[in-house]
C-alpha cells in the first residue's frame, strides 16, 4: 500500500479557509503507477471545525479490461469510505461522477487539525490505464479560524 498526494497536500499548503463561511475545495491527481488495493491518494487538506456539505469524485476510465474491476472509496484517516463508498465509475468508458453516498459523510465536523479526504483505491484494476487524471471536490463550513 502507497500513499500518494495532490497538489493540495504539504507543509506550505495550508487548507483553504476564511474566518467564517464557506469554502469549496478541487483537488485534482494523475494517476502515474498503477494504483493496488488499499493504496491512499491525500487529496484535500481541512482545518479543525469543517463541517462537510458536499463531496463529490469526478473520474476517467482507470480500467480498460473486458471486465473491470477499479472501485474507489473516499473518507479520511479515520473511515476510508467516510464519503462516498464504492465507485466504480473508472469501469466505464466515458467515466463519470459521484457525489457524497454515505450517510455518515453529510455534515461530519472534524475535532483536530492536520485532517486530508482522500481517495482510496477499494479494488485494483484489471488493466489500469494510467496518465489518468482524478478531480476531487469538497464544500465545508467554517465558524472560526483554527490558527494562532
Amino acid at each position: 500500500m502507497t500513499t500518494y498526494s495532490s497538489n493540495l497536500i504539504g507543509p506550505s499548503v495550508p487548507p483553504k479557509y476564511l474566518e467564517k463561511g464557506v469554502i469549496s475545495v478541487v483537488a485534482q491527481f494523475t494517476i502515474a503507477t498503477a494504483l493496488v488495493a488499499g493504496d491512499i491518494i491525500q487529496m484535500i487538506q481541512v482545518p479543525q471545525g469543517a463541517q462537510i456539505l458536499d463531496v463529490g469524485l469526478a473520474v476517467p476510465q482507470l480500467d480498460t479490461n473486458a471486465t473491470p474491476t477499479i472501485s474507489l472509496n473516499v473518507g479520511d484517516g479515520t473511515t476510508n469510505n467516510r464519503y462516498i463508498s464504492g465507485d466504480t465509475n473508472g469501469e466505464l468508458a466515458a467515466g463519470g461522477v459521484t457525489r457524497l453516498n454515505q450517510e455518515g459523510g453529510l455534515g461530519y465536523q472534524y475535532t483536530t487539525n492536520g485532517n486530508t479526504i482522500n481517495v482510496e483505491c477499494g479494488t485494483a484494476a484489471a488493466t489500469a490505464k494510467l496518465g489518468q487524471t482524478i478531480t476531487l471536490t469538497c464544500t465545508y463550513a467554517c465558524d472560526s479560524y483554527p490558527y494562532a
